[in-house]
């Protein structure tokens, strides 16, 4: 932290691969950092990765000089430390806690309106990750039993065809635990076989669910990208498959167990099966329905928050903006020493890039700005409104954003009141700031805010700025968070020297890319551009649409397919009973049964097994979508519409399924099922 400290440099293992070709000498090597030698001291372990900042290339100390150290009232580093042995976190808070204390007895102005906030590493990394984790291992979990019902249903089918088969064992010696043994052995075979093609499937399938993670959060989560299969994770798969090897094998294998001669003899002569088969049967088609239901909600509800969420208003147009940032080394573009730290060669660059960037064929507009839009906001700032007594410690904070004079233009922000700033807002004109709408409503409620005047207290010689216009509300921090009060000030008046760019395009941003990368070169050869992506790449990728996006999708996928076994199921189920039921239906046509009544009466069966799979299902539901309201946004955990629309697709594609059923015992010649049934 020592602002005349050694300038050194670790490099990441990738950096020192990718850029030095793994030099063995590279220690002692001296490379330059934004024009200043540094010398390579280390490199760190190929398994090192540190979120959120994993994706840097390189690592220096801290050497930061004057207000950043002597200011009291910045807040801009994120501490981390281990706990000493022995020691807990609750003791480690309440140590924090007592010099926080201690710091606001002795800096009243500064600190006395400080609060603590601490967590393990491990939560602030997967914190809001973890409740998706756990929602789509339920969603797993519901697929696996659906896929579990499936199977027994058709096990125990086909060991109706294996009574006698069964009876003749039993008759023979075998006993109930050789029946048991022998119907597990068969299943769990069955159930090895099909965690052998899903390995197959899963080593691609990882490979995919990452890729479809948006950048910034891959950054975000340590190791996240080495997902893959390991030996954890083969122990859990052997453990699940030994479990649902068993799960959808004993139903069945209790049932052959049980089977004896005269069980068969009767079943035959009646032409159908056991009532406690065709019970058993019934119970777990209305359960996979029932669970199909639960899984189709919570898609519903994850995909009507996102729409919700991608279609509200953020305050300004991100269609068409290309984004990227630009920082300016202090080497070649030194500010005072002193607030406001202007910066002259600051203020040249961004007026001679801006005008380079206006040149370029489709470029509509242009903004620069010391933050962009729904990525995080940017810093804050203390103030006093002049004429209002504020007792020392206790003033205001809000979001503090230094913008050029066509920031506003290039998003399209509406202006509300007042004006927006022109060229005239320069370094030796009196100071103006613009605020936000949300701004006025909380400090300058039911009055006209243009003209009023605000200080910043981080310096007691501060000049008041005048509010000369306000804008409309927009979503900078993040798109699901509501609009924070705002203050905007020139750029010109107190230039950044980190500047982030917004260029509106008459086509796709992706497009200017290498124009304003050559623009930039123009202007100095030596300044890189910094993460040139577009505006709805940045909101598309923001974390509160990559919490509703990615669930959503994911878990459709399994809704999806735990409705498509469920039909299975279901068509299984009444397929087997019209079969079982020839003889009977038979009997029905010889003594003039309409095929119309065929027709009800086959669809009867497997529309009261739906209703009732829905019923269940709508109840659980209500109770298990509760646990979705963190990431639901403009939608409630028991919308009824979502649950109205997902019965009524479950009702109809259940009537698709049964009616092919139908129509075939509809078909059915009396004297063909009497001679042969």
């Amino acid at each position: 932290m020592q602002a005349d400290g050694p300038h050194v440099t670790i490099l990441t293992d990738g950096f020192w691969r990718a850029e030095f070709g793994a030099d063995p000498k590279i220690i002692g090597r001296v490379i330059h950092l934004d024009g200043k030698p540094s010398t390579i001291v280390g490199v760190l372990p190929r398994g090192f990765e540190f979120a959120p900042a994993n994706s840097a290339p390189l690592w220096v100390p801290i050497h930061q000089t004057g207000d950043l150290i002597t200011r009291r009232s910045l807040h801009w580093l994120t501490v981390i430390g281990r706990l000493a042995p022995g020691a807990t976190s609750d003791q480690a808070r309440a140590e924090m806690q007592r010099i926080n204390a201690q710091l606001a007895s002795a800096y009243p102005k500064e600190n006395s309106s400080i609060f603590l906030v601490m967590e393990s590493l491990s939560d602030q990394v997967v914190g809001k990750v973890r409740p998706i984790l756990l929602i789509l291992l339920g969603a797993v979990g519901f697929v696996l039993l659906i896929t579990c019902a499936n199977v027994a249903n058709l096990l125990l089918t086909r060991s109706i065809g294996r009574r006698k088969e069964f009876a003749v064992r039993a008759a023979l010696g075998a006993s109930r635990a050789d029946l048991l043994s022998q119907s597990l052995t068969e299943s769990l075979l069955l159930s090895f076989a099909g965690a052998g093609v899903g390995l197959v499937g899963a080593y691609g399938g990882v490979n995919l669910l990452v890729a479809a993670i948006p950048e910034s959060q891959l950054q975000a989560m340590p190791y996240l990208r080495n997902a893959g299969m390991n030996l954890s994770v083969l122990l859990f798969l052997c453990g699940v498959t030994v479990l649902t090897g068993i799960l959808f094998g004993l139903a069945p294998g209790l049932e052959a167990s049980r089977t004896t001669l005269n069980d068969v003899l009767k079943d035959e002569s009646r032409g159908g099966t056991s009532a406690g088969h065709a019970r058993l049967r019934n119970l777990l088609v209305v359960a996979e329905i029932s669970i199909s239901l639960v899984l189709l909600v919570g898609a519903g509800l994850l995909l009507k928050s996102l729409h919700a969420l991608l279609g509200q208003d953020p305050g300004f147009n991100l269609h068409n903006v290309l984004t990227f940032s630009v920082n300016l080394p202090d080497s070649s573009y030194p500010s005072d020493k002193t607030p406001p730290y202007y910066s002259a060669a600051a203020v040249r660059f961004d007026h001679g890039f801006t005008e380079r960037l206006r040149s370029v064929p489709g470029v509509l507009d242009v903004g620069q700005a010391t933050g962009i839009p729904a990525s995080g906001g940017s810093g804050t700032i203390r103030f006093v409104v002049e004429g209002r007594p504020t007792a020392v410690g206790q003033e205001d904070e809000c979001q503090i954003i230094t913008v050029s004079k066509g920031y506003f233009s290039s998003l399209r922000i509406p202006l509300v009141d007042g004006r927006f700033f022109t060229e005239n807002d320069s370094k030796d004109a009196p100071g103006t700031v613009v605020v936000s709408r949300a701004f006025i409503k909380a400090y300058f409620p039911g009055e006209n805010p243009i003209g009023k005047r605000i200080r910043f207290t981080y310096n007691a010689k501060n000049p008041f700025l005048q509010i000369v216009g306000v804008a409309a509300d927009t979503a900078s921090i993040d798109i699901a968070a509501a609009p924070p009060p705002i203050i905007y000030t020139p750029n010109d008046q107190g230039p950044a020297t980190y500047l982030s760019y917004m260029v509106r395009t008459a086509g796709e941003p992706s497009a200017f890319v290498g124009p304003v990368r050559a623009a930039l070169k123009e202007m100095d050869a030596q300044l890189p551009l910094i993460q040139p992506q577009s505006l709805e790449e940045i909101a598309n990728q923001s974390p509160s649409v990559f919490l509703r996006r990615y669930p959503s999708y994911l878990i459709g996928s399994f809704a999806a397919l735990a409705l498509i076994l469920a039909v299975v199921g279901l068509y299984g189920l009444i397929s087997h009973t019209v079969l079982q039921r020839t003889r009977e239906i038979g009997i029905r046509l010889a003594l003039g049964a309409q095929r119309s009544d065929i027709m009800r009466l086959v669809l009867r069966q497997g529309i009261r097994a739906t209703l009732a799979g829905v019923g269940i299902g709508v109840i659980a539901g209500l109770a298990l979508t509760r646990l979705l309201s963190s990431l639901l946004y403009g939608v409630k955990p028991g919308d009824w519409l979502t649950f109205l629309s997902v019965a009524l697709l479950l009702l109809a594609v259940a009537i698709a399924a049964c009616s092919i059923p139908a129509r075939r015992a509809m078909r059915v010649d009396p004297i063909v099922a009497l001679r042969y049934a």
